[in-house]
C-alpha cells in the first residue's frame, strides 16, 4: 500500500474529529476522501498540505493548496467540502455556499454539508434557507440535537416561535443536558406570553449556573447576565415583582445593558 495513503489515513482519522462533531460522520468522511488519495499523488499532496494549513489556522495557505488539489481532481466531495470550510472562515460566503453545494451533489447523503451550508446561509442573514439546510440535514439523521437547535435558532429569528419551541423540544428530548436549548426556548415561550414556561427554563439554566443541575453550555460570560434579565421579565409579568427586581439586580452586578433592565422599573 502506498505510504503516502496510509499517512491520509491516519490524518484523517485523528485530526478530522477535531473538525466533525462527532465519530460516525468522522468514518462517512474518511470514506469520502480516500478516493483523494487513490485517483491522483499530486491532488493528494496538494490535500494534505491544505488539510494541514487548515488545521493550524493558515486559511489562506490552505484555500490556495485546496484549489490546486481540487484542479487535479473535481471530484472529490472532500475537498469542496474543506475548502467551503475554509472560505466560511475568511469571511467568503457565497463562495462557501457555491463549494458546500458542489460537495452535495457530489455526496447527497452527507448530512453535515448541509448542516454546514446551513450555517453559511444564516451568516448572510438567509434564515428561510438555513432552515431548509437543516430540514434536509435532519432527513439524513433525526437524531442531531444540534441541527435541531440550530433550525430552532433560525425559525426564532424569522419570529417563527412556535416551530422554534417544537424544535428546542426536540433538542432538549434527545440532549437534555443541553443548557442553550433551555435558554433559547425560554426566551421563545417569554416571546409568546407564555412567561410560566419561560420562568421554568431560566429557572433551570440557573440552576446550572449556580451548580444545582448538570448540564453542558457554551461559558458565553454574557449569558450569565441575560439569563438573570430573562429571568426577571417573566416574573414581571407574572406579578412577582419583587422577584423580578432581585433578578434585575443581579444581572446589572453582572453587566447586563442598563438601558434594557430600565425597562422593567426597578431603580
Amino acid at each position: 500500500m502506498n505510504v503516502k495513503f496510509l499517512i491520509a489515513i491516519l490524518i484523517s482519522c485523528f485530526y478530522l474529529p477535531l473538525l466533525r462533531k462527532n465519530i460516525m460522520n468522522n468514518y462517512l468522511l474518511l470514506i469520502l476522501l480516500i478516493p483523494i488519495f487513490c485517483l491522483g499523488q499530486s491532488s493528494s499532496e496538494y490535500f494534505l498540505k491544505a488539510y494541514e494549513k487548515q488545521y493550524n489556522g493558515d486559511y489562506k495557505e490552505a484555500l490556495i493548496a485546496y484549489d490546486k488539489s481540487i484542479a487535479l481532481d473535481s471530484q472529490a466531495s472532500g475537498s469542496y467540502y474543506n475548502r467551503a470550510r475554509v472560505k466560511y472562515k475568511l469571511k467568503d460566503y457565497n463562495g462557501a455556499i457555491i463549494d458546500f453545494t458542489t460537495s452535495i451533489k457530489l455526496n447527497p447523503s452527507d448530512n453535515t454539508a448541509f448542516y454546514n451550508r446551513a450555517d453559511v446561509r444564516a451568516a448572510i442573514n438567509d434564515f428561510e434557507g438555513a432552515i431548509e439546510d437543516c430540514s434536509m440535514a435532519l432527513n439524513l439523521e433525526p437524531f442531531d440535537a444540534y441541527t435541531q437547535y440550530n433550525r430552532g435558532y433560525y425559525y426564532s429569528k424569522i419570529l417563527d416561535f412556535k416551530n422554534a419551541i417544537l424544535d428546542y423540544n426536540k433538542t432538549i428530548s434527545i440532549k437534555p443536558k443541553f443548557i442553550p436549548a433551555y435558554r433559547q426556548r425560554g426566551v421563545a415561550y417569554s416571546k409568546i406570553g407564555d412567561y410560566k414556561s419561560s420562568l421554568k427554563d431560566f429557572n433551570h439554566v440557573i440552576s446550572y449556573q449556580l451548580g444545582k443541575v448538570e448540564g453542558i453550555d457554551d461559558n458565553n460570560p454574557n449569558n450569565k447576565s441575560g439569563d438573570y434579565y430573562n429571568r426577571a421579565v417573566a416574573k414581571y409579568y407574572l406579578d412577582d415583582k419583587e422577584g423580578a427586581c432581585r433578578d434585575v439586580r443581579m444581572a446589572k452586578e453582572l453587566g447586563y445593558s442598563l438601558s434594557k433592565i430600565k425597562d422593567l422599573k426597578c431603580e
